[in-house]
């Protein structure tokens, strides 16, 4: 195949890749605007509400991309399945953000306590703190989709069932390192982190092996 023949093939698909990033860096840069002009007002519901509702508000349109340039890749019953999954993947990022945030929030007011225990003023940094609470929620909400990749992938025989679960002992030791990696540093909070994605991990393997038996 030559040097053409290649730009024919792959061209409509770089353009529409462009065309993505194009919508996301476009709606990046109106949110980075608002941010200039009313970050007074921004910080204060972001730390009322830890911004969740703006990150929430962003998840479903970058799905809705992806879908989007998915689609004529997939034929219609995968294409059908994929669209079936995008409410639980919606809950299961809120969910998974809501779990990060209420974590960063335990771990603020255990500093807090032990500062006033000790007598040391509260050192935080409000920039540095809203940027570890948001880090964290989303890398939680962005881990919560892990068993609709799964599933997706043993559907599609892409990966073997029998092959991931004898794989169970690394799942967990990527687990508690993906959990040590986020802002949170005591050991603690790292094991509450990795709990839910454990379960979520068995409860994924044992719906597909109910699936699998039908």
């Amino acid at each position: 195949m030559d040097t053409d023949q290649l730009i024919n093939k792959y061209l409509p698909y770089l353009m529409e890749v462009r065309n993505r990033i194009l919508w996301i860096v476009s709606a990046s840069l109106v949110g980075g605007i608002l941010g200039f002009f009313l970050y007074d007002r921004i910080i204060g519901l972001a730390i009322s509400f830890l911004n969740i509702e703006g990150v929430n508000t962003a998840f479903p349109f970058i799905l809705a991309q992806l879908v989007s340039f998915l689609r004529p890749a997939l034929k219609p019953p995968e294409f059908r399945l994929l669209v079936s999954l995008l409410p639980l993947a919606i809950i299961l990022f809120v969910g998974g953000f809501i779990f990060g945030a209420v974590m960063m929030r335990y771990v603020i007011v255990i500093f807090q306590q032990s500062s006033a225990r000790l007598g040391i003023g509260n050192i935080l940094d409000v920039g540095s703190l809203l940027s570890a609470i948001l880090s964290t929620s989303a890398l939680m909400g962005i881990a919560f989709q892990f068993p609709l990749i799964l599933t997706t992938l043993i559907y599609f025989k892409v990966v073997k069932y029998a092959t991931v679960a004898k794989q169970r002992p690394f799942a967990y030791l990527a687990v508690f390192i993906f959990a040590m990696m986020l802002p949170p540093t005591d050991i603690l909070t790292d094991f509450i982190l990795a709990v839910p994605l454990v379960f979520l991990f068995e409860l994924t393997l044992l719906l597909n092996k109910i699936i699998k038996g039908r």
